[in-house]
């Protein structure tokens, strides 16, 4: 929801003069010409609407009450669509649209053609800003770029032209066979190309681009599976904490940060808020996630107050060096030398392969760690959801990484501690 409110542009004025509208939502503000003048004497400033005793009262507030009503349903509509909120300019031609039948203005404005859309969008999303302040991931535009690049390609192999009216399943299925027979691309990775084009059509939809809603049909799939994602039990956390790199600071300070996320479950972009000291000074974590914005509070578990109290400062590195440098480290530890399979599918096939355990550590380990490792020991899943920020169970049960011998193990020692309940007594 949008807070609306209107005002008039010259206060003072003897004449009338213009009636404002103010639109405020996620510290963003909007001006918006109302068309409608009315005389400061006949102007209620309490109650943000013309007098009653005004003859042009009950029509004015009318329109009044209609920009209100349309600007938090032009909202609305714009989140459902996109899954986003709207860029402020882009809301307000969504309402002036409305209000005035403003079409021309928009046609000048936003591209009608999809590739010159495409690019409009990856523009808008460059200059877009959360709602703490942070831009879009250089990540995210590069997976935008990609899928973009993919498309052309696949235009210009097979000659398929591509324009909002032709993205079909007749498309759908040529690009995902296109994608897959090159032998390039993993599945999920095709189906972050699928994710990003609904995106973009969902995003043309919303402001009258695309009249073409096949993309929304049951079949027009974003493609998923599930990958090798490890986690680290409680035996080889022990192990990699009581590791001795007392003569290698680096790799000690990139052991340190890996531990800082698997005892606090949270992604690589929260580090640098979580070792600041300011952010402790309640005698637990308080930040704000940055790709959810969920404001969380995570408790000082002792293994994180060792790490706080050895390091006076710690700096963050970056985390491609971080990636880096925790495989190093636990290379170096004799519980993470095992083989794991790794399982995956390429150009349409099944492939499995075998790759060192440390290998496959890297950053997001860590949350999948926390999780999990929380999990097997009983904690009620909402109040470890508490400290991840996740929203969903659903979204919180995909870092859930046990193994089957390990869920039928897990049973058979819950079962055997419940034994005194009558609903286990099974005979």
């Amino acid at each position: 929801m949008v807070n609306v409110t209107f005002n008039l542009r010259n206060p003072n004025e003897t004449n009338e003069t213009p009636i404002n509208c103010n639109i405020r939502y996620s510290g963003n503000r909007i001006s918006l010409a109302t068309k409608q003048k009315i005389k400061p004497s006949l102007w209620s400033k309490a109650k943000s609407r013309v007098k009653a005793s005004s003859p042009l009262a009950t029509e004015t507030n009318a329109f009044l009450d209609k920009v209100q009503v349309i600007s938090n349903k032009e909202f609305t509509k714009f989140l459902e669509l996109n899954g986003r909120e709207p860029l402020p300019n882009e809301l307000k031609q969504s309402i002036e649209n409305e209000l005035f039948g403003i079409k021309d203005r928009l046609k000048q404005t936003i591209p009608n053609e999809f590739y010159t859309y495409f690019e409009y969008y990856i523009e808008m999303q460059s200059k877009r800003t959360k709602k703490d302040g942070k831009k879009i991931g250089k990540s995210t535009l590069s997976n935008y770029r990609n899928a973009l690049e993919r498309i052309k390609e696949f235009e210009t192999d097979t000659r398929y032209k591509i324009t909002f009216e032709s993205i079909d399943l007749d498309f759908y299925y040529s690009f995902v066979d296109y994608l897959e027979n090159s032998g390039k691309y993993k599945l999920n990775t095709i189906g972050k190309y699928i994710k990003t084009l609904k995106g973009i059509l969902n995003d043309a939809t919303a402001n009258g681009v695309n009249k073409n809603l096949k993309y929304k049909g049951p079949h027009f799939v974003i493609l998923k599976e599930e990958t090798t994602e490890i986690y680290l039990d409680s035996g080889q956390l022990k192990d990699l904490q009581e590791l001795d790199l007392s003569d290698n600071p680096r790799l000690d300070r990139a052991r340190d940060l890996f531990l800082i996320l698997c005892y606090t479950g949270q992604r690589f972009q929260s580090l640098i808020d979580i070792v600041n000291p300011k952010n402790r000074e309640r005698g637990h974590i308080e930040l704000k996630q940055e790709k959810t914005g969920a404001e969380i509070q995570i408790p000082i578990l002792p293994p994180l107050e060792q790490i706080f109290k050895k390091n006076k400062r710690i700096e963050v590195i970056s985390n491609t060096r971080l990636n880096a440098y925790i495989k190093e480290v636990c290379a170096l530890v004799p519980s993470f030398n095992r083989e794991v399979k790794e399982e995956y599918t390429k150009g349409g096939k099944k492939i499995s392969i075998t790759k060192p355990f440390h290998s496959l550590v890297c950053t997001h380990t860590g949350r999948r760690t926390f999780a999990t490792n929380f999990y097997k020991e009983n904690f009620p899943v909402p109040l470890i959801m508490a400290i991840t920020g996740h929203k969903t169970e659903t979204e919180f049960y995909k870092y859930i990484r046990m193994t089957p011998t390990e869920s039928a193990d897990r049973f058979k020692e819950l079962y055997n501690s419940n034994l005194s309940k009558e609903v286990l007594k099974i005979v």
